[in-house]
């Protein structure tokens, strides 16, 4: 039940439930409700990326520096340690993936560009 005094607040309560669930769901749901919303399709390799840097932050949260089970499922391929392992952090590891986060956030911006100025074309022939 949400509670709303207006339509207008109902809608804003919707969406922000929506985005809420989305944002504390696993890294390959989020990826596959924003390629849903947006019909953006992410290089894999980015998105891999994506899913290692989100393991290590609950890593580095939620469990001392240490993998578990949950950071080797998360980070897949990537992951940097086996379980009950400590994870290093060198300085190389930061600017990978400040690098990777960047080329993510341009590939994002490019296709949500794109996407507008196709929808924009679209409109103005109706």
């Amino acid at each position: 039940m949400i509670d709303a005094a207006t339509q207008d607040q109902l809608i804003d309560r919707l969406i922000n439930k929506e985005l809420v669930q989305a944002f504390y769901a696993a890294p390959k749901f989020q990826l596959e409700y924003f390629e849903e919303i947006t019909g953006a399709n992410l290089y894999e390799a980015l998105s891999r990326k994506l899913f290692e840097v989100k393991a290590t932050r609950d890593i580095i949260f939620l469990n001392s520096d240490i993998a578990n089970d949950i950071y080797m499922e998360k980070a897949g391929d990537l992951q940097r340690v086996g379980d009950g392992e400590h994870i290093p952090f060198y300085p190389q590891y930061f600017t990978d993936t400040r690098s990777s986060m960047k080329s993510l956030i341009r590939k994002i911006s490019s296709m949500t560009q794109k996407d507008l100025r196709e929808n924009g074309k679209q409109a103005e022939g109706s």
